[in-house]
């Protein structure tokens, strides 16, 4: 073989080796495929403990009022904050976020959607499911010194997202139209000190699934075990916030009890029980002050730690 030949094959090879590279905040498709996905087994579907919860952390009340019911865009702009996720679907400006999903993350992922982009330190955490009722797999996502993005772990919790109790009415309700009434979807997702926080609910009444949804649950990174799992009916909340040793949660919904949980992180028991008007949606801290969205009216607490 003549040299001329030999240095065009050499640089076909290096361009395409360079092209194979990601770019500055760039990932390619086949850097996702690569990630280990770890199975987690079907969680206790019960408080693991039940004991008071012993953070430092208080919640005292400040001030509330009733809302308009769609006036969210416009209580993100009273409050000056956003919602810490990415808006995942064109053109959804309804609330401020962190913006649009970069176009380094994949948009698919084994087979299912990019349902979910939340914020993560240096990161982002990303949730794909059949659909938006449907988040089952969690994959983090960071960006190293070089500004590529890469794939840290993935989770598959699709044994997390089904009850092993439904009452009659969903029974029969699924038969007739098809499972999924009661998935209880990745909702909320933090990380912090090695410990991955996961909030799982469905939408709709706490009955259909016998009680058995809303929780939290704390995975240790290190084993991929569980380190506990709340009691049930704490957070249905589309977020939660992360103080110090204790996690804010709440859960409501139409003609159940309303109110706020203060968690202690360590165990995940319940240290404070805060009454609200209404189901909790976000719930966003901002310095000294956590500001709650619910369904039908606002409030503003101050954290004491």
């Amino acid at each position: 073989m003549s040299k001329i030949p030999m240095i065009r094959m050499t640089a076909i090879a290096v361009a395409l080796t360079l092209l194979a590279i990601p770019t500055r905040g760039q990932s390619s498709a086949l850097d996702i495929e690569r990630v280990a996905v770890t199975p987690l087994a079907a969680p206790p579907f019960k408080k693991l403990s039940a004991k008071p919860g012993r953070t430092r952390v208080r919640l005292d009340p400040s001030s509330g009022a009733p809302n308009a019911i769609t006036d969210d865009a416009e209580w993100f702009k009273r409050v000056q904050t956003r919602l810490n996720q990415y808006s995942v679907l064109p053109g959804d400006t309804t609330i401020p976020t962190l913006g649009a999903v970069p176009g380094f993350v994949p948009r698919t992922f084994r087979g299912l959607s990019l349902v979910k982009a939340i914020g993560a330190d240096n990161g982002i955490f990303l949730i794909y499911g059949k659909d938006g009722n449907d988040g089952r797999l969690l994959v983090r996502c960071d960006v190293n010194e070089r500004g590529s993005a890469v794939f840290a772990y993935a989770y598959d919790f699709s044994a997390y997202l089904d009850a092993p109790r439904k009452d009659a009415e969903t029974i029969r309700f699924e038969k007739q139209y098809g499972e999924g009434l009661v998935t209880q979807r990745i909702n909320w997702v933090a990380e912090r000190d090695g410990v991955l926080y996961v909030a799982n609910a469905h939408n709709t009444y706490a009955k259909s699934s016998l009680n058995q949804n809303a929780y939290i649950t704390a995975i240790d990174l290190r084993t991929n075990a569980i380190k506990w799992r709340s009691a049930p009916l704490v957070c249905n909340s589309s977020t939660f916030e992360i103080v110090d040793d204790a996690i804010i949660c709440g859960y409501g919904f139409t003609n159940e009890p309303d109110f706020l949980y203060v968690l202690d992180r360590s165990t995940g028991d319940i240290a404070q029980k805060q009454f609200v008007k209404s189901g909790p949606t976000y719930i966003i801290l901002k310095g000294k002050f956590l500001y709650v969205r619910c369904y039908n009216s606002d409030y503003a607490f101050k954290v004491n730690s």
